[in-house]
């Protein structure tokens, strides 16, 4: 169904296993994985959801950090009449009220339960689209966003800084130090800018699962459409995304990105983008989507990102 279908990133399987691990043995939830065949057994509907073990509660699997956006999974043979008494029948099958979140507005899904459903909350994400080459695209850029990546670069050269561009898609391409220069410097965030008003215990808790337990710290990693992008100053990291890559190859998904606040001088981030965006251009490798999912930080839209929605809702 992920090979056929235009699905996010995010519901892959080699991604959503290790969700479904975390969930599973460090959480509250307990993974419940529904499913509808036809009477040839063929599946049609897959819907990865999970239970509160306590509440009874019940959500979508992927409604976790670091996995922002979320549906069921379609079988390509089914018309959209179909879809809908698949959706139906999964509704009238749990028989009670529960949640869908992280869905994109332009859901299918919620489509179909259109008549069944009420808006719990939304949040904003931003993907950055550039169907034309890198030129094109920064000269329709703000004259303000304009100078602000020159005087990123001059910085650099006026400094006599040296900065180096590395850019790896697959788990195997991406080099160890790479790996492991990028999660020390997002634990050095996290650290420098989360965990700030904690208590020790609490503080000690939050890191230890940044470092050890979360999804993405596998997720984004090991599997073959893992994409890694970073920017070294001087030999030393400055700011990092991580991220995977969809089937159609032609948009990459970045849920996690930070930078060292040592270099904030220089726009590490901005320059980090731009880098991006000029190697996928040069190569030419079908992505024209940098997807930076939740958050609608300026950055983002200075570089040319538009606003998406994904919603919070609850069926009835």
């Amino acid at each position: 169904m992920e090979q056929e279908e235009e699905v996010t990133p995010f519901l892959y399987y080699d991604f959503m296993k290790h969700v479904y691990w975390q969930t599973m043995l460090f959480s509250l939830w307990s993974p419940m994985i529904y499913y509808i065949t036809d009477e040839r057994n063929r599946i049609l509907l897959i819907a990865p959801m999970k239970h509160h073990i306590f509440s009874g509660e019940i959500d979508t699997l992927g409604n976790v950090g670091f996995c922002d956006i979320t549906d069921f999974l379609y079988s390509k043979e089914l018309n959209a009449a179909e879809r809908k008494e698949c959706v139906m029948l999964l509704r009238d099958y749990i028989g009670r009220s529960f949640n869908l979140s992280r869905l994109n507005e332009n859901s299918q899904t919620l489509t179909y339960l259109q008549d069944h459903v009420r808006l719990k909350s939304k949040c904003d994400c931003v993907n950055i689209h550039f169907d034309q080459d890198y030129d094109n695209h920064i000269v329709k850029m703000s004259k303000s966003v304009k100078q602000n990546l020159r005087t990123a670069y001059n910085r650099l050269n006026k400094n006599g800084c040296i900065y180096d561009f590395k850019f790896f898609i697959g788990a195997e391409q991406i080099p160890p130090s790479i790996k492991k220069d990028t999660k020390r410097i997002y634990f050095k965030r996290q650290k420098e800018c989360y965990s700030r008003g904690m208590s020790m215990v609490a503080k000690m808790i939050h890191l230890f699962a940044v470092k050890y337990l979360r999804h993405d710290n596998h997720s984004l990693y090991e599997n073959t459409n893992s994409a890694n992008a970073s920017l070294y100053i001087n030999g030393k990291i400055a700011a990092f995304w991580a991220g995977v890559v969809n089937k159609h190859g032609d948009r990459v998904v970045i849920p996690r990105l930070a930078i060292d606040d040592e270099y904030r001088f220089y726009s590490p981030g901005y320059i980090l983008l731009s880098e991006t965006m000029k190697h996928l251009d040069a190569n030419r490798g079908g992505v024209r989507n940098v997807d930076l999912c939740r958050g609608t930080e300026k950055y983002k839209i200075d570089l040319g990102g538009m606003v998406y929605t994904s919603l919070f809702v609850e069926v009835l």
